[in-house]
């Protein structure tokens, strides 16, 4: 197996914009997108970078040096994790880079923090408090 270095540059770098951001703090996969093509990069097939394909690269476990094969059974539902098989495959960002963008996509999720929270101008936004009634 080998890695093909210009992509790899690139996911090495969608991962940074996601931890760190250009000194503004993590960026969100969309405006990783933007960021991207506004840039002109892409992955050889000239197609633009949008929210769902780099959300997928964000996502995938296999950059880090391995997947998991064999995670659905016969009838197609999910198998326990015991039975899955776990296949080696050339690492490109480091697994405390991988630990440390699912803690911080824990925790932007949509389910638990509000996008208008996340992306809000106001720096403070759910953590001053009224000292009387305690509404934000």
């Amino acid at each position: 197996m080998f890695v093909y270095e210009p992509h790899a540059a690139i996911i090495r770098l969608i991962f940074k914009l996601a931890i760190s951001g250009e000194g503004k703090g993590p960026m969100g996969a969309r405006a990783i997108a933007e960021w991207l093509n506004e840039r002109g990069y892409s992955f050889g097939n000239k197609a633009p970078f949008n929210n769902s394909n780099v959300a997928g690269i964000l996502g995938r476990s296999h950059y880090q040096g391995h997947y998991f094969d064999m995670t659905l059974d016969e009838d197609g539902e999910k198998a326990s994790e015991e039975t899955w098989v776990r296949v080696p495959c050339p690492a490109i960002v480091s697994p405390e880079d991988m630990e440390t963008l699912a803690a911080l996509r824990a925790v932007r999720r949509p389910t638990v923090t509000p996008p208008r929270v996340t992306n809000a101008p106001t720096l403070l936004t759910r953590v001053a408090t009224c000292g009387l009634c305690g509404a934000a």
